[in-house]
């Protein structure tokens, strides 16, 4: 999964020469949090355009150190305003947990004490917990605007509109991604401890996936219309088609063979073994080919969208 940090991109329009002043300590923070937002896209474009996996890993590893410097600078340097000093100490440090992949860690962040019961709650937390950094370090800085009545302007450089633009490519991803990865934990809970099951335990773990994909469909559908960039729907759609009709009907020879085995019936107990596990097969490449279409699709997605940023 792919999770990057996705930095503000506000700026500050203050004059200061000292750190003294609540102008002067604001221009300190903005400027180590510069530093990172420029190595967050040296990364950002790295990860999505170099196939070199080893290139990839160095230019996380700058943006480690990158962050590691701007926090050090932040807490060793005598603050003007300690909330301020805070905040911005806690964001970079929960943006470093998300570059490490230190999802423990992002966890803690999100306030929720809903269960972590699968994969899909934990992307959706983890999504939860990267939203709330944001908006709580821009309520932080909102807050000292107004405490010391300064003004905060947008910043509309290159390098930012670059940044606000990636932003939005990762968060359609991830949401997105979120909904595939619901439907992965429906049909592997369909297949778990199969030989264990009556028939109508597999109806209704069947149904169960029926209905993620019937409303995933429309989240889908929902998110990419509601953005203003090219949407991932056509590769949805493409992963999607796997758990359509074709699927219900080849589950035939899987309920027929839970049946037979819960009656204990051996008549034909060969062909119908075969019949099974031909079904299976045919699930499990169908299956495979279904998430090759997501991840090729998704990875040329963000190489195109990003190749145009630059």
């Amino acid at each position: 999964m792919r999770y990057f940090l996705l930095f503000m991109v506000i700026s500050f329009s203050v004059q200061a020469q000292r750190y003294n002043t609540p102008q002067s300590y604001l221009k300190f923070i903005d400027d180590n949090h510069e530093k990172v937002i420029e190595q967050t896209w040296n990364y950002m474009y790295s990860h999505s355009q170099e196939p070199n996996l080893q290139k990839r890993n160095g230019q996380r590893k700058v943006l480690e150190n990158v962050l590691k410097r701007a926090i050090r600078n932040i807490e060793k340097e005598k603050p003007f305003d300690k909330d301020l000093q805070q905040a911005a100490v806690k964001y970079l440090n929960g943006n470093l947990a998300i570059v490490k992949e230190d999802y423990v860690q992002i966890l803690k962040l999100e306030s929720s004490k809903e269960p972590l019961v699968d994969k899909s709650t934990i992307f959706r937390k983890i999504r939860n917990a990267m939203y709330q950094l944001r908006q709580d370090y821009d309520s932080s800085i909102n807050t000292y605007a107004q405490r010391y009545d300064l003004t905060i302007n947008v910043n509309n450089n290159q390098l930012a509109q670059k940044m606000a633009a990636t932003i939005k490519i990762y968060d359609h991803y991830n949401e997105m991604n979120i909904l595939v990865q619901q439907i992965k934990d429906a049909e592997a809970y369909l297949w778990q401890d199969i030989a264990k099951l009556n028939p109508q335990q597999f109806h209704t773990r069947l149904q169960d996936l029926n209905n993620v994909v019937k409303n995933n469909k429309k989240k889908a559908i929902a998110l990419s219309s509601s953005i203003d960039i090219e949407s991932l729907q056509p590769v949805y759609d493409n992963f999607s088609h796997f758990f359509g009709m074709s699927y219900t009907n080849h589950t035939a020879p899987i309920i027929e063979y839970l049946t037979v085995a819960r009656n204990g019936d051996r008549s034909d107990i060969i062909h119908k073994t075969e019949a099974f596990n031909k079904a299976k097969t045919w699930f499990n490449l169908n299956r495979r080919e279904s998430y090759t279409l997501w991840s090729s699709g998704t990875s040329n997605y963000i190489y195109n969208l990003i190749s145009n940023l630059d």
